[in-house]
């Protein structure tokens, strides 16, 4: 009889884990070969819990897989000597809406609570990095069970990581005195201000991101309650933030959080044209030249070109003086201009194209002559420009949009300053267009 090394098996043992996990008897057959084996395949089962599909008229969406997920925990429970599942659920993710207010709330409510009353509470979980806490879709209220539960679990468990997308009046205390390090805020979020603040430690926050369309309902006060709840005053509100995400739909929000931080190393803007100056002589709104231990900066902002009124510059919000670490810098471009008839031949076409050429070499010229750019190693470009044609009564079927020829080789070999200097730099050139008037 050959015997196999432990590592083989060990490997074979895994990989079949991941293999037979749609077979209804795959995991609990692997689990079966000994306790070793059961943690494998638990691990590769369990380790990931998703709930995001919704119910249809006819259908109960993930109503039957809640049900079990709570059977498998409280049977578990039974066995004391053995790990229950619970303590292999790293991350859950779930649509929360179809569950709460309707008929099936009496279905999936008392298994959702077994779940929330589980889940991330076991001290074998903080060798998991990350414990994420998913939930989408959700309406918050403090006088039903669930939300009661998922609370609960929020604020005594070991979940440090928590998103919450198309949420609706979230309670603003959500993660006081909870072990939360990294707050998202996706989509449709508005804040619950009067939700009672306990008194109880704030949250070292070490991540926060706040996207989406109701960025503008959440102001610097509301970030501050969440975070340190009744002590307004309280100095190290974002001391230990390290990666700020924002879309900025609210300019004084991002400006604050910004200069509020003290060790912030990866910043990433959407939308951050909105800070753009409106005058040359404007000072910076952020002041990036505080920002000492900045790493990675993300900027993401669009641009309508105007020859007749040209635009200040978007290099000058960066201010004189660059973050003296930076060592990564991403732009994500987007220039609208406008074609009209009669079409120009390509390089003509591209000759024209004054403030999208001018645009793209300040850029190259500030990025490779400001001063403090010392430890800067990587430039990332990703240039969209969409065409807005104007046929004017021309036939288009005869034509297409042959600017490309042209602007394609012309910007994929921008920045020849920074590609001297640097090395390590890529642009990425597309486009689109679109039939106006």
């Amino acid at each position: 009889m050959i015997i196999l090394p432990m590592e083989i098996v060990d490997q074979i043992m895994h990989n079949a884990a991941q293999i037979l996990q749609s077979h209804p008897l795959g995991a609990s057959s692997i689990a079966l070969q000994s306790h070793r084996y059961r943690s494998v395949a638990h691990r590769e089962t369990f380790s990931t819990v998703i709930f995001q599909q919704q119910p249809t008229a006819l259908g109960k969406g993930d109503v039957h897989r809640i049900q079990e997920l709570a059977d498998l925990i409280a049977g578990s429970t039974r066995v004391p000597t053995l790990p229950g599942v619970d303590t292999f659920i790293a991350s859950l993710s779930i649509r929360l809406s179809p569950y709460q207010g309707d008929y099936r709330s009496s279905i999936v409510t008392q298994s959702l609570t077994t779940i929330f009353d589980h889940l991330f509470r076991e001290p074998v979980l903080l060798n998991t990095p990350v414990r994420r806490l998913v939930l989408t879709s959700s309406t918050w209220s403090n006088g039903k069970p669930l939300e009661r539960s998922i609370r609960s679990m929020i604020e005594t468990s070991y979940i440090n990581s928590l998103h919450l997308e198309d949420s609706f009046y979230v309670p603003i205390g959500i993660i006081l005195g909870s072990n939360v390090e990294d707050f998202n805020l996706n989509r449709s979020i508005i804040p619950d201000r009067n939700d009672p603040i306990k008194k109880c430690h704030s949250v070292s926050l070490k991540s926060l991101s706040i996207t989406g369309g109701s960025v503008n309902k959440i102001t610097f006060e509301d970030l501050t309650i969440a975070i340190c709840g009744q002590n307004l005053l309280a100095p190290d509100t974002f001391s230990y933030l390290k990666k700020f995400t924002i879309c900025v739909s609210s300019p004084a929000l991002a400006v604050s959080v910004v200069n509020s931080t003290k060790v912030l190393e990866t910043l990433i803007l959407h939308d951050a044209n909105r800070l753009f100056p409106s005058e040359a002589s404007e000072k910076p709104a952020i002041e990036f030249r505080l920002l000492h231990f900045l790493k990675e900066l993300n900027i993401t902002y669009h641009r309508t070109i105007d020859n007749k009124n040209p635009q200040v510059s978007p290099v000058t919000f960066l201010g004189e003086k660059a973050p003296p670490l930076l060592e990564t810098v991403t732009l994500n471009i987007t220039i609208h201009s406008y074609l009209r008839a009669p079409f120009p031949p390509p390089a003509d076409d591209l000759k024209a194209a004054v403030e999208e050429r001018r645009e793209i070499s300040e850029w190259d010229r500030y990025l490779f002559s400001l001063a403090g750019f010392c430890r800067l190693k990587r430039i990332r470009v990703k240039l969209l420009v969409i065409r807005h044609v104007s046929l004017g009564g021309e036939n288009w079927s005869d034509r297409g949009p042959s600017w490309d020829e042209a602007w394609c080789p012309y910007f994929m070999d921008a920045f020849p300053m920074c590609k001297e200097a640097y090395g390590d730099v890529l642009v990425a050139y597309s486009s689109s267009w679109y039939l106006v008037g």
